[in-house]
């Protein structure tokens, strides 16, 4: 009833067409085929659980393995509970396994169950029962995770040759970002017995580091990853009708954002050109103006084609989306 709300009212507008597409190819050929090519082995979701459940995988494949000594017919409720959460996390990562085609985010709905196993042997430890070894493991992955940041830090130091090509700004939010689960991993690690504060330590670190995160890093990472800003830009200086096409590339999410302007094949794929004068006809068949998706390392290959203006709208780090136009 709550889903009707929506779906009613798109299927009563759009009719087969929306059923065709949403249900159909987007429910039944995306699980039973690899049409949207994201294929995965059968494995895929083991270690996507593991990091989804994070920083308590160690204490959920504690709840795991405890589930061997569980009476599967018992009627109290603390195990009717870890029966429900066993099988609200394995339900979903089988079913999905199945499918011809794979994304983390399919798995989603088995993070309660997985949340509910992990917090179980949580609260267990809390009250004075096994855990320490989960913990050490718990505090020896932040630290590992601490590590990673580090490296990466350095690394990127390193690819831009000095310390001033960051930004104090940058450095200060990369280190506030570290820090928690450094000191987090520390207590966890050399601290088990402590176990309030080990919990709080690990739990807190881990609201504060996503938060930063989420403050400092995500939006630079979020858009190298959709031309969403790019066509955006485009639609504000007046070419939000204008045809796309891609060269050399192919962005899925410019079938969102340009949805119903790329060019299809009949197998329903975006075209891709592989040349500049490819994409220079396909502008020129589309009435002379268009906006082509290229690699910025690809955009000469429109410039060097004779009788034709190209200006740069941006680019993500990854594609560029130029405005091109035929004399």
């Amino acid at each position: 009833m709550v889903a009707a709300v929506w779906y009613a009212p798109v299927i009563a507008r759009h009719g087969h067409t929306f059923v065709d597409e949403f249900f159909v190819q987007h429910h039944f050929a995306r699980y039973l085929s690899n049409k949207y090519h994201h294929p995965q082995p059968f494995y895929f979701y083991v270690p996507i659980m593991a990091l989804l459940a994070l920083p308590w995988t160690a204490f959920l494949a504690g709840g795991m393995a405890s589930l061997r000594e569980l009476n599967w017919r018992a009627e109290d409720a603390p195990s009717k509970l870890r029966v429900l959460a066993f099988a609200w996390l394995v339900v979903p990562v089988l079913f999905f396994s199945l499918s011809g085609s794979k994304l983390p985010g399919y798995v989603l709905p088995a993070v309660p169950g997985a949340a509910l196993l992990a917090a179980e042997r949580v609260l267990r430890y809390l009250r004075g029962g096994e855990g320490h070894r989960a913990m050490r493991l718990t505090g020896a992955l932040a630290l590992a995770l601490f590590g990673a940041g580090l490296f990466y830090v350095f690394y990127e130091l390193r690819r831009a040759g000095d310390v001033s090509a960051l930004s104090p700004a940058g450095i200060a939010c990369a280190a506030a970002m570290l820090l928690p689960a450094g000191v987090a991993g520390v207590v966890a690690l050399f601290c088990p017995r402590r176990r309030e504060l080990c919990v709080v330590s690990i739990a807190g670190a881990t609201l504060l580091t996503v938060a930063l995160v989420a403050a400092c890093a995500f939006g630079g990472f979020a858009r190298a990853e959709s031309v969403g800003p790019l066509i955006e830009e485009a639609s504000a200086r007046g070419f939000g009708d204008l045809k796309v096409f891609q060269l050399h590339t192919v962005e899925r999410t410019a079938e969102f954002y340009a949805a119903g302007r790329l060019m299809y094949d009949e197998q329903g794929e975006p075209v891709k050109f592989e040349g500049g004068r490819e994409a220079v006809e396909a502008v020129r068949a589309a009435g002379g103006r268009a906006l082509v998706l290229v690699p910025a390392e690809h955009i000469h290959q429109l410039t060097d084609e004779p009788g034709v203006e190209v200006s740069l709208i941006g680019d993500n780090g990854d594609a560029a989306l130029v405005f091109v136009q035929t004399r």
